[in-house]
């Protein structure tokens, strides 16, 4: 594809392992075989003609410092990939590179998301006692030594059209399940309401 009259090469991905960074919060921070190892030998090394390879990488929750310079490091060894851009589920785009330039251009590329654009609210269901069970066992996570990556943000524009709930609001029962095994989830909220008679 093209962009601004300029080749770009792009690989997409959904990082579905990243959903227990909504549960288990900070504890979790897996990089395993890393965010750009099933994608780097999509691309030529050295690059064979002038253009952007960019790496696309949608993941449930919003980087942190630790993941940006993990990537970071990834990209240190993977020259073949100039740019990654990573866009949550809870909308931030991040995009990240070995060049302040690079990175520019490729911000340069990106529309500013709108709030309205995009669903706001994501869920993902786990089982608490499950969770509370692997924080407990986890070792403590150190922070990555720092790369020499440099990231920039863009933040979606606009009102959120309601207010974003408080983690651990609701709880699910699963009072029964259909024949086939599918749960019946009954909501619990945190607070109950007083009625008031």
């Amino acid at each position: 594809m093209q962009a601004s009259g300029y080749p770009i090469y792009m690989e997409a991905k959904f990082r579905r392992s990243d959903w227990p960074r909504l549960s288990d919060g900070k504890t979790f921070s897996r990089l395993g075989e890393g965010f750009l190892s099933s994608a780097a030998h999509k691309f030529p090394d050295p690059p064979h003609v002038a253009a952007l390879h960019i790496v696309g990488i949608t993941t449930f929750d919003n980087i942190d410092e630790d993941i940006m310079h993990g990537i970071g490091h990834e990209l240190e060894s993977t020259p073949q990939i100039h740019a990654v851009v990573i866009r949550s589920l809870l909308q931030m785009t991040h995009v990240i590179s070995m060049s302040v330039e690079v990175r520019d251009r490729v911000l340069g590329l990106l529309n500013v998301p709108a709030i309205a654009d995009y669903p706001v609210n994501h869920g993902v269901f786990y089982h608490r006692e499950q969770r509370d069970k692997r924080i407990a066992i986890r070792q403590p996570q150190h922070a990555a030594k720092t790369s020499k990556a440099v990231c920039w943000s863009l933040q979606p524009q606009g009102v959120v059209p309601f207010p974003m709930p408080e983690p651990g609001l609701y709880r699910l029962n699963i009072p029964a399940r259909g024949t086939a095994g599918e749960p019946h989830f009954q909501i619990v909220p945190k607070y109950l309401m007083q009625s008031h008679t």
